[in-house]
């Protein structure tokens, strides 16, 4: 399976990003945290599984998560909409592991290749996705 448009040219439109994407958005955007009720971020941060001493590790590696894992749920053959659908309790442990990858260039050009063994050889949810082959998919 060929997945190099599902992995984004540079200037290309942004597919939906998962909600650690999103909230990785809103921590970059000053203005809304300042408007943030307080707890509000300590809320945020436990529904995603995250604490404060996550967050430099999870900003330097975070914008991956709503392109790249989307582009290898394909690869590997899972439906990324039924698996969300389905366990989205293991979608958001996926996204938390992709955010933590310090892989993402070597994934990006698999990716690209639509190179699934190679892949499955570097990424942390390989395991998880091999699993879910046919399940979500």
């Amino acid at each position: 399976m060929n997945t190099a448009a599902a992995v984004p040219k540079p200037g290309a439109a942004k597919p939906d990003k998962g909600a650690i994407a999103r909230f990785i958005d809103a921590w970059r955007d000053r203005r809304e945290l300042a408007a943030m009720a307080p707890g509000e971020l300590d809320r945020m941060l436990g529904d995603a599984g995250l604490s404060h001493t996550d967050l430099p590790s999870v900003l330097d590696h975070a914008r991956q998560v709503g392109v790249l894992l989307p582009a290898a749920l394909t690869l590997h053959g899972v439906d990324a909409d039924a698996l969300a659908h389905e366990r989205l309790d293991l979608l958001r442990d996926m996204q938390r592991v992709c955010s933590g990858c310090r892989s993402t260039a070597a994934c990006r050009r698999f990716l690209a290749d639509g190179n699934a063994a190679e892949h499955a050889r570097i990424c942390p949810n390989a395991y998880s996705m091999d699993r879910l082959d046919g399940v979500c998919g």
